[in-house]
């Protein structure tokens, strides 16, 4: 074990030094329990001498990926609208994940030793082998960065060599407040201060944080296609669209997994209870109009714009399909002005490959789809007592 971590479970090619120590995850290896995994022939043994007792061998023991088993075992089915683009996505997550032990570079701190990070391991591993596929081949890895509340000056001595982004962790302006034994905190930053060439990611792990709600372990599913984002330098033209195409990926991997799709609900409950500006729209109308509301201020309508762009998403592969919004994405990354002047673009882009006007979509196709959810989910929340 290092780190909490098992190395019969990845594999890792570790190095270490005085202050660092890097690991990088394998994923779906083989592992072998003995120091040589090459067969020897036993030793002639004459007829008339008993043969020595054998001592027992371990066989080798196959680890394999949390989400590629899910996959095996995935059967959730719902009657509901949104169903048709989950199950069309993650059957193309699954059919096209090819565990790739180069998609990430794991960094871990001397004193990690969190039991509960398995499922984050092998979601970072699972989500960055997907996402390898719509990237260069020469793509660098995404860097991820995980120290325990112990680890300050290996912190402050190795976070430099990757990135001159102050994460601030051990800080009193740090996004965690506290560094204790029970922090849980992540940061993300793009190819803007990494020295990798890539996206770095930082997390503040304690040695007794609570891992197991999917806040945590599903995370790198929403962070894998910023990474794709970052390559190709997509901007905010529309406010919907970065989270949206992110969360989409964060509720098709946490349905995957759970054979449910509790998340997609959850978005709506926090956009209607948590958000400044609430949205409890149950008309197409005042889906249009919620909008309107939240344009230029994402930060109080936060949980809309990503539970909510999100369905922006899902509708667009429900009525266009998966391959058609495949391309539709390879023709938005080639836009190159800024996030004003490119929401202009942006919107040309959309009618020319869907061939119909984006306001016209929204109005007609994306309001009355969301409005039909929001009534579903307020059906729900008040046979369950919470409205």
């Amino acid at each position: 074990m290092f780190g909490g971590i098992s190395l019969e479970r990845y594999k890792p090619l570790l190095i270490a030094s005085a202050l660092s120590a890097v690991l990088v995850i394998q994923g779906c290896s083989t592992v072998s329990v003995n120091e040589s995994s090459e067969t020897q022939e036993p030793e002639q043994i004459e007829p008339d001498i008993a043969p020595a007792e054998a001592e027992p061998v371990e066989s080798e023991k196959t680890y394999e990926n949390l989400w590629l088993k899910a996959c095996d075992g995935y059967n959730f089915t719902t009657d509901q609208a949104w169903g048709i683009a989950y199950e069309v996505l993650i059957d193309d997550i699954c059919q096209n994940t090819v565990i790739d032990e180069n998609s990430i570079d794991i960094v871990l701190g001397p004193s990690v030793s969190n039991e509960d990070m398995d499922r984050s391991m092998d979601a970072n591993v699972f989500a960055h082998s997907y996402w390898k596929n719509f990237l260069p081949e020469d793509v660098e890895p995404v860097t991820i960065i995980i120290a325990s509340e112990k680890d300050r000056e290996w912190w402050e001595a190795t976070v430099p060599e990757y990135t001159t982004v102050d994460f601030q962790w051990f800080s009193e302006t740090g996004r965690c407040w506290e560094v204790s034994a029970r922090s849980a905190c992540g940061e993300k930053h793009g190819i803007e201060g990494s020295l990798t060439g890539a996206m770095v990611e930082s997390y503040m792990i304690g040695t007794e944080a609570h891992l197991n709600g999917s806040t945590w372990w599903n995370d790198p599913s929403h962070n894998a296609p910023h990474w794709y984002h970052d390559v190709y330098e997509y901007e905010h033209w529309y406010e919907l669209l970065i989270e949206g195409h992110a969360t989409l990926y964060e509720i098709a991997s946490y349905q995957l997994y759970e054979n449910d799709d509790w998340l997609r609900m959850d978005f709506a409950w926090l956009a209607r209870t948590v958000d400044e500006i609430k949205m409890d729209a149950l008309t197409p109308e005042g889906v249009m109009q919620h909008l309107e509301k939240c344009y230029g201020i994402g930060g109080s309508c936060n949980h809309f714009y990503y539970g909510g762009g999100a369905m922006m998403h899902e509708k667009l592969i429900i009525d266009f399909g998966l391959e058609s919004y495949f391309a539709w994405h390879e023709k938005v990354r080639m836009i190159e002005t800024s996030k004003d002047a490119g929401f202009i673009e942006f919107k040309q882009v959309f009618a020319n490959h869907y061939e119909v006007e984006f306001e016209q979509w929204m109005s007609e196709s994306f309001a009355p789809y969301v409005a039909d959810s929001y009534v579903h989910y307020s059906e729900v929340f008040k046979s369950n007592g919470d409205l």
